[in-house]
């Protein structure tokens, strides 16, 4: 299925986790353009609201809706691939880096929910597409790769604005394209609040 086992792939993963620039920039970004990103950024311009964005509703489904997509995505073309061992094999190498990253975050008064709500969401989702493209490489979901760079530049994203509230008219920024079973993220679907 895969060109990789997960160890070999987690092998090639983990460098590109530039863990000793997380956070660096946080608080800092006045001008998003220097973000090389399709999603629409919004500076998250007050450090009291980071709790409050990053536990919001909106960023949770933003969350289960991109990652449900790889799921779905792996039942249906990868022949029901369990995801499972990917996220246990990541979170166990990413493990080695919560004591530092931990530091950071009460050294840069972050609240404590950064690693659980964000680090380490991001780093599962990115790691998932990075494994699931190489067995699949139709697969366009880049959605945890893109945050994985936001965050290698040193900024934290942090909240999600959906252009429609999620209750009404369907609102999901997942789209299907080709067959209509590959995952496809709208970009223009929201904006990502980044701090």
């Amino acid at each position: 299925m895969s060109t990789y086992s997960i160890d070999e792939a987690l092998t090639v993963f983990m460098p590109t986790l530039d863990v000793s620039a997380w956070l660096n920039n946080v608080g800092t970004l006045a001008d998003h353009s220097k973000l090389d990103s399709p999603f629409n950024i919004q500076a998250l311009a007050d450090a009291k609201h980071l709790e409050s964005s990053i536990t919001s509703a909106d960023f949770e489904i933003f969350d289960l809706k991109t990652r449900n997509a790889l799921f779905a995505f792996a039942r249906q073309k990868m022949n029901g691939f369990d995801t499972n061992p990917l996220a246990r094999a990541v979170t166990h190498a990413f493990d080695a880096h919560k004591p530092y990253l931990l530091q950071k975050i009460s050294t840069k008064q972050l609240p404590e929910t950064v690693w659980s709500h964000v680090l380490l969401g991001i780093v599962i989702s990115a790691f998932m597409e990075f494994f699931m493209q190489r067995a699949k490489p139709q697969l366009r979901m880049d959605v945890g790769g893109n945050l994985l760079a936001i965050l290698n530049a040193g900024y934290l994203p942090c909240g999600w604005l959906p252009n429609t509230p999620y209750h009404e008219s369907g609102y999901n920024p997942v789209g299907f394209v080709k067959d209509k079973s590959l995952p496809s993220f709208d970009y223009h679907s929201g904006v990502l609040l980044v701090y």
